[in-house]
């Protein structure tokens, strides 16, 4: 039987991470865990994590001393202590997920898919299992291989993966890089996609993010907290119902699994928009407007993504960016003097700029993307109507066969 190490990393939200957990010991039984907390500090951290030792004996933690000085690196340093850890525990699979995810349904079977899609492509280093996020756009940037019955990206990396541990065992050089500055996303994929490897992501997903976990600062639950705030269920995804998981199966392939369509039972955040409640909402409208327009220039909703019949035909180069992303040399750098002179500079002309375009056009603009967002709530109710009647006829189907 495979073996598979978790590893999930959490920084600061002690609920998340308890909640995380649990949701891969209900729907991911059976595999060796690790919490990788990179420093937390707010009440209940400490807590959380002994709680998590005591309730799940195959769980164990480790924690690292933060410095703020490195941001995301402390979290891109502890991918690669969990992965070297998967690498000498001799796991046939290891799973990143980071502490605002969950698992939402039980896929039987799901390390033996594993053993198929990575035997069946010797190009991917990693699968993706996250349900997909509709104001995101993912055309031309995936292709359905219809002989691995999984999706095909122009990425080599994500945080939240399983590891193709024979192709991480094959490289010498094998690993997670960890470069001061930035989320170190975009120089992890190229350290892959330079050496031949892509980033799959599975056509059954049964992971998905906390849509509004922004809205819930670090240390306003704790893991004693929790359920003791009217809104602490909100940490929680429902998991799918037998009629999201049939429609989920019975879809075309060809048509991403949106999370705004799966993962929105009853409790669940209602609004297709992962920015934090209550703030940056122009932000928001604005993308949903852009996504109405996006669509309705294409003609189809949600994104459709070409299928091709064999693994070894890409039509998909890798991500130009990601391949032109380098590390900033020190000279690259500006000095901390000289960005506070270019933002004094800058600051008053910004601030007229800003003033003008608002009392022009700030009102009729947000207007106009908050009728977007309007159109696409009336297309997600659309589109999950269809859904829930493939789901019935499939059910239905299934009930007459027995």
């Amino acid at each position: 039987m495979s073996r598979c190490l978790v590893c999930l990393f959490t920084f600061n939200r002690p609920a998340l991470m308890l909640n995380a957990v649990r949701s891969v010991e209900r729907f991911l039984p059976g595999c060796d865990g690790i919490v990788l907390d990179d420093g937390s500090w707010v009440g209940g951290a400490a807590e959380a994590l002994i709680l998590v030792a005591s309730e799940f004996p195959n769980w164990k933690t480790q924690t690292r001393e933060r410095s703020d000085a490195i941001g995301l690196q402390g979290l891109y340093r502890n991918m690669a202590d969990a992965l070297s850890l998967a690498v000498e525990g001799g796991y046939d699979h290891c799973l990143f997920l980071e502490d605002d995810t969950q698992l939402v349904w039980q896929k039987p079977g799901q390390l033996n898919e594993l053993d198929t899609l990575f035997a069946a492509c010797p190009d991917a280093v990693q699968l993706q299992p996250l349900l997909y996020r509709r104001l995101n756009d993912y055309r031309d940037t995936m292709e359905y291989v219809r002989s691995a019955r999984a999706y095909r990206t122009i990425q080599g990396f994500n945080t939240t993966a399983f590891w193709n541990m024979r192709v991480v065992r094959e490289r010498a050089d094998y690993g997670v890089v960890h470069a001061h500055g930035g989320s170190n996303l975009a120089l992890n994929s190229a350290y892959w996609l330079k050496r031949g490897y892509r980033l799959y992501a599975d056509a059954r997903p049964n992971m998905a993010i906390i849509p509004w976990v922004t809205s819930h600062s670090a240390g306003a639950k704790t893991a004693t907290g929790l359920g003791k705030r009217q809104d602490s269920d909100a940490l929680i995804l429902n998991p799918l119902s037998p009629g999201e998981v049939a429609a989920l199966s019975q879809r075309p392939p060809h048509r991403l699994a949106m999370q705004e369509h799966f993962a929105l039972s009853e409790g669940n955040c209602k609004r297709p928009v992962w920015h934090r409640r209550g703030e940056m909402m122009g932000l928001y409208y604005q993308r949903c407007h852009a996504a109405v327009k996006r669509e309705d220039a294409r003609g189809e909703s949600p994104i459709h993504v070409t299928t091709v019949a064999d693994v070894s035909a890409c039509k998909l180069g890798p991500r130009r960016s990601h391949l032109d992303w380098r590390l900033p040399e020190a000279s690259d750098r500006p000095t901390r003097g000289a960005l506070r002179s270019a933002a004094s500079a800058c600051f008053p002309r910004c601030v007229k700029a800003a003033v003008r375009r608002s009392a022009a056009h700030g009102l009729a603009r947000l207007k106009g993307h908050y009728a977007g967002y309007r159109e696409l709530c009336r297309r997600l109710r659309r589109e999950q109507a269809e859904l829930r009647d493939v789901a019935e006829t499939a059910i239905n189907v299934s009930d007459e066969s027995h």
